[in-house]
């Protein structure tokens, strides 16, 4: 790809609004591909000249907005192998307006695979997110670019960790009394039995009773050092 095509000298850069205007009105995944391919070859350009990471990450974001563009004729369209073949035949049925999957993927020159990665962009277009995680993309410092905005999305999509009050664990509840102890081993030793009454045929079941027996009898002896 010539950067000179896209970006001959003299040229602004394209700014992200304007090219957000200009995909909102894209109908096919060849007129998003242009704007796309526009955008990587302006983000190439100014990493070669220095033209700073604000200028990249504009850029970027771009990109960004392309490929969840893209991701999302993907989603929606219908897939030809699956839902437009029967048997190796065409039914007498046609697509809406011929578009598959298959041709989205054809049109925008990108991989099924990579497209049914750029879902997670989709829905976040369709959320109006998109915006704020390119911006969290930005701030992170690591470039605006289709991988590092799906990170962001990863990260965001996993339940936040909930941390308890700093206090000591509650102490077990040990097996107090000799009766309590022997009822609790006899409920080991049963499910031991069950265990190796359903053992399939052909595979040996004695070392695995034995190392059942074994931690039973480790048990015990725990067991019955609480006790005394």
């Amino acid at each position: 790809m010539s950067i000179a095509k896209y970006v001959p000298e003299g040229a602004g850069m394209m700014r992200v609004e304007q090219a957000r205007a200009m995909l909102a009105e894209c109908r096919g995944a060849d007129e998003v591909k242009e704007i796309r391919d526009r955008a990587l070859a302006i983000q190439a350009y100014a990493r070669q000249k220095e033209a700073g990471q604000g200028a990249a990450d504009d850029a970027g974001a771009i990109v960004v907005h392309a490929s969840a563009k893209l991701a999302q004729f993907y989603r929606d369209a219908p897939s030809r192998q699956k839902d437009g073949l029967k048997k190796g035949k065409a039914r007498a049925a046609t697509l809406p307006n011929g578009i598959s999957r298959e041709s989205v993927a054809k049109d925008a020159g990108v991989p099924e695979r990579e497209l049914r990665r750029w879902v997670p962009l989709a829905e976040s277009a369709d959320a109006e997110e998109i915006e704020e995680v390119i911006e969290r993309a930005r701030n992170a410092g690591k470039g605006v670019t289709t991988s590092t905005v799906l990170r962001v999305i990863a990260a965001a999509a996993k339940p936040p960790v909930v941390v308890e009050d700093s206090q000591d664990p509650p102490e077990p509840k040990w097996l107090s009394t000799e009766a309590e102890r022997t009822a609790a081993l006899l409920r080991v030793e049963i499910a031991i039995g069950e265990v190796t009454s359903r053992w399939p045929r052909g595979v040996p079941v004695d070392p695995i009773r034995a190392v059942l027996q074994s931690t039973l009898s480790y048990l015990d002896r725990r067991a019955a050092r609480r006790t005394r």
